[in-house]
């Protein structure tokens, strides 16, 4: 496994130190929060892709399914991480995948082409009930 290459359930956080959804998210009930990402293609209409699951199932991206994207792709981390700082406890977003075909140093062959995927990604968030929210409900 690579130096960038991370087991589901880890990522990347500011100054590239590994670690988990749960320090990451530490008021987020994992075992309740729930995640859909569909992907779909235009190109390629084969590439009709559902998952569903656990929020800390997901890694920090989920990677583009047609075979010949570069780099392209859907940032879970940045998401859950977005709606967690609003403290939101649904939200959903439809993003292009951002990836790309062919090779930008290739002279001989036709430029890039950019990747025509989209995600339409869903969550819903659980947070844990801390002490100033149970003092809050008093």
């Amino acid at each position: 496994m690579g130096d960038d290459e991370l087991r589901p359930g880890e990522f990347w956080l500011i100054e590239r130190r590994e670690t988990t959804w749960e320090e990451a998210f530490p008021d987020l009930d994992l075992a309740s929060s729930r995640l859909v990402v569909e992907e779909s293609n235009f190109t390629v209409p084969r590439i009709n892709t559902s998952r569903e699951g656990e929020v800390s199932s997901f890694g920090r991206t989920v990677r583009c399914s047609v075979s010949k994207c570069q780099s392209g792709g859907f940032n879970v981390q940045d998401f859950i991480g977005s709606l967690y700082r609003e403290r939101k406890e649904e939200g959903s977003v439809i993003k292009g995948c951002g990836g790309q075909f062919g090779s930008p140093r290739s002279r001989r062959r036709p430029p890039p082409q950019p990747c025509d995927g989209v995600f339409e990604v869903t969550a819903a968030l659980v947070y844990r009930q801390t002490r100033s929210d149970e003092l809050k409900d008093r």
